[in-house]
């Protein structure tokens, strides 16, 4: 089996994308390489919607609890011994993914589908 240096692995908080981190903390364990978790929530509207959106909460505290989630993500699902961080970024998932990928120079992107 390869060796990897760095995997991505998206989630949108669902159990099927903690499969994949699941999954993607096996294929890093033991190769000193890093799991780099990534979340791509929308960017919020410069102007709410009237009726759809009355009490939009700023992109600070969005954000705040984006990476709190995050964190707390780390901490029950990967086992302190690996090597992990969070990624947040904001935009289209599949062009954010990609982009990540690409920035952070992952070997692999471990990506599940839901269950059906």
């Amino acid at each position: 089996m390869p060796k990897f240096k760095k995997i991505l692995c998206p989630t949108d908080f669902s159990e099927a994308s903690y499969e994949g981190i699941a999954k993607a903390v096996e294929l890093i364990e033991g190769t000193g390489g890093e799991v780099c978790i990534v979340h791509v929530a929308q960017a919020v509207a410069d102007k709410p919607l009237k009726g759809i959106a009355p009490y939009a909460q700023s992109e600070s505290v969005r954000r705040a609890e984006a990476v709190s989630t995050l964190c707390a993500v780390l901490e029950e699902r990967v086992p302190a011994h690996v090597r992990a961080r969070p990624l947040l970024k904001y935009g289209d998932a599949a062009a954010e993914i990609v982009r990540a990928a690409r920035e952070e120079a992952a070997d692999l992107i471990v990506l599940t589908t839901h269950g059906g």
